[in-house]
């Protein structure tokens, strides 16, 4: 399981795939495994199999914040905005402040231009996540796709000072 997840960590979808397949044997009823299976076939474009798998989760746990950004992320994907907007509410109904799920509802506002909603979102990310470089530069995103360069700016340039300052060897040092 363990190896299923650094494999999609590193976009090596059907080799994690693979992976889940190995694992199903030692621990077929792991609810990671599940979450994990139904992220893997959501990024193969098996969203039918993902969905299946998260709404099987869900008839068990209905309160699975996990399950429910899951079956979110696919009705975004597939361009079922109400059905996502509903599962995301039920995430964050469960699971208060989850990142991962308000920054998807900025995305999901902003592919709708629905810039009230977004800027309610980015306000209240930014005000639980101030220091997280993902927030910032949604928060660039979204403010440059309505043309408030002002505000754009501000982030791009908070995430860049975050960069400079950082260890992660993953981003290259900004100067």
């Amino acid at each position: 399981l363990g190896m299923a997840e650094a494999l999609f960590l590193l976009g090596e979808y059907d080799e994690a795939y693979r992976e889940i397949e190995k694992a199903r044997g030692y621990t077929s009823d792991s609810r990671n495994l599940k979450l994990l299976e139904g992220r893997i076939l959501t990024a193969l474009a098996k969203y039918d199999a993902a969905k299946e798998i998260y709404l099987r989760l869900l008839s068990q746990l209905p309160h699975d914040s996990d399950a429910n950004r899951g079956l979110a992320e696919i009705y975004a994907i597939i361009g079922q905005k109400e059905l996502a907007d509903q599962a995301y509410d039920k995430s964050l109904l469960y699971s208060p402040g989850d990142r991962r799920v308000l920054l998807q509802l900025v995305i999901l506002h902003d592919a709708a231009r629905e810039k009230k909603q977004a800027d309610v979102i980015v306000q209240e990310v930014l005000r639980l996540f101030p220091d997280n470089l993902s927030v910032r530069i949604q928060a660039a995103e979204h403010y440059s796709l309505y043309d408030e360069w002002e505000m754009a700016m501000e982030h791009l340039e908070r995430a860049a000072s975050m960069l400079a300052t950082s260890n992660d060897l993953r981003y290259p040092k900004v100067s």
